[in-house]
């Protein structure tokens, strides 16, 4: 045959020994090729052509919607009460393209992040009377804002995303901190700075020396990284397990849930919708069922973790699910698309 030939080697004896050299089979028939009008000889040894992928070319009056957690914008507001924007031009999304592209996301304003009182911001957000100005202000840069509720909004960004996903992404499942920026928070949890009230030597700690409560020590010295760490996440049927994680999923899909009811009305057919960010990785889910005609875009701007440290999530399957309702899933690196579809295979089968 063709891929086969034969070798005569003197062996011992003067006898010949024959060896099979065994070769590559020869390359299939391309399946979009016809071969009606071949002759037999091209059939049997096809010369591969190349694949020529037509150009995609876009112009003026194809749609793009993008979504983002902050809209590329910033926000002035003089003290007559008169709104005013701008391009964040230290921001990516606020390049310019020939595209007719609608922007989508929250706006940063005083308090945006829920953090409002007496150590916080004075404002807590934009103001409800005054989101027609901002709709107005920001109609010429074709930018539409999603109004969310700032302390809504800071459960789903400060809570979930950069206390459970951030450190997740980026391998890292918890994070333990002893609070090095509040001294006087030591001392006071420091057992060793408890005032001694005993004249003689204190005898070493032993199994009936009354210590300190641990709930009251993991309340004073946890930091925020500690108390949204997976270590303590109790697995269960429910997501969380009912407790403080249950509350930031449940802000997290509120939020995500927003957006979409935002990109819904903005949405034209034929129009294509980008999703940037590990903040809505859940969008793509709500988006298939309401507007399935749609082709989404998903990129992620974070590493992405292999599969034994994202499997420390319990909220792992809603995630990677809604990751693969879009349409293109984009990565910085091959490492990180190649952790997603191990992922996939591990944990959804």
């Amino acid at each position: 045959s063709p891929s086969t030939s034969a070798t005569f080697l003197a062996g011992k004896g003067g006898k010949e020994t024959v060896k099979k050299k065994v070769g590559f089979a020869p390359q299939p028939v391309p399946y979009r090729g016809s071969i009606a009008n071949k002759t037999p000889s091209s059939a049997q040894n096809p010369q591969p052509t190349p694949s020529k992928k037509q150009a995609v070319h876009l112009n003026s009056t194809d749609g793009l919607v993008v979504a983002s957690a902050f809209l590329p914008i910033i926000l002035h507001r003089s003290d007559d009460g008169v709104w005013s924007a701008d391009w964040d031009y230290e921001v990516l999304l606020s390049m310019q393209t020939h595209l007719r592209v609608t922007r989508v996301g929250v706006v940063k304003w005083r308090g945006w992040h829920g953090n409002v009182g007496k150590d916080g911001s004075p404002s807590a957000g934009v103001p409800v009377e005054e989101r027609e100005k901002v709709e107005a202000c920001l109609a010429p840069f074709n930018c539409v804002p999603v109004w969310v509720t700032p302390s809504l909004f800071g459960e789903m960004y400060n809570g979930f995303c950069k206390g459970v996903l951030w450190p997740v992404l980026h391998n890292v499942t918890s994070v333990y901190s002893s609070n090095p920026n509040n001294s006087d928070l030591h001392h006071k949890n420091d057992s060793s700075q408890l005032p001694i009230q005993h004249t003689e030597p204190v005898p070493p700690p032993s199994s009936q020396t009354q210590t300190i409560d641990s709930d009251f020590f993991s309340s004073q010295i946890a930091s925020q990284f500690a108390e949204y760490s997976m270590d303590d996440v109790a697995q269960g049927p429910i997501h969380g397990d009912g407790g403080k994680e249950a509350a930031l999923w449940s802000a997290y899909t509120a939020v995500n849930r927003q957006f979409a009811d935002v990109i819904v009305q903005c949405f034209n057919e034929g129009d294509l919708v980008w999703i940037h960010g590990f903040h809505l990785l859940i969008l793509p889910s709500f988006l298939t069922r309401r507007i399935p005609m749609a082709k989404i875009g998903l990129f992620l701007h974070t590493p992405f973790p292999s599969s034994e440290i994202f499997r420390t999530l319990w909220c792992r399957e809603d995630l990677l699910r809604g990751m693969l309702n879009s349409d293109q899933v984009g990565f910085h690196l091959f490492e990180y698309a190649r952790h997603f579809l191990t992922c996939c295979r591990r944990l959804l089968g």
